[in-house]
């Protein structure tokens, strides 16, 4: 019990580096996103089926979303997917959930204040949100 409560640790402090980085350059280091996998693997609760199902179905539309839309970058759909592989099916449903909520309240606030930007904006502190949220 100790070492899992000891992994998500580990993952909302990579969480909170790769947000910051992502604020700062709009770019994520893959050695991060492997991190989370390779921190999945050393937690001793046990890699189920589960957490390939939320890889593949949660994780792959997100994919999709990027490579059909470009409405989200890379970086951001390799975040999503270790997530999925690490939370799980239940925790990922809700990571998701909790992440669209933030963004649609930071849409919010933007379109309130008229100042909607042209420029990309850093999704991985929204999404370390959502899924810490979840956590």
């Amino acid at each position: 019990m100790i070492l899992i409560e000891a992994t998500n640790s580990l993952l909302i402090m990579i969480l909170l580096v790769m947000s910051y980085i992502d604020y700062k350059i709009l770019k994520i280091p893959k050695c991060l996103i492997n991190a989370i996998y390779i921190i999945r693997v050393v937690n001793p609760a046990p890699i189920t089926i589960d957490n390939f199902i939320s890889l593949l179905c949660l994780g792959f539309p997100f994919y999709f979303l990027w490579r059909y839309r470009k409405s989200i970058g890379l970086g951001d759909v390799l975040l999503i997917q270790s997530l999925c592989f690490y939370l799980g099916f239940e925790k990922s449903v809700l990571g998701i959930y909790y992440t669209s909520l933030a963004s649609t309240i930071l849409l919010l606030i933007q379109i309130q204040k008229r100042s909607l930007p042209d420029t990309p904006y850093p999704f991985v502190p929204i999404i370390s949100i959502g899924f810490m949220l979840a956590l």
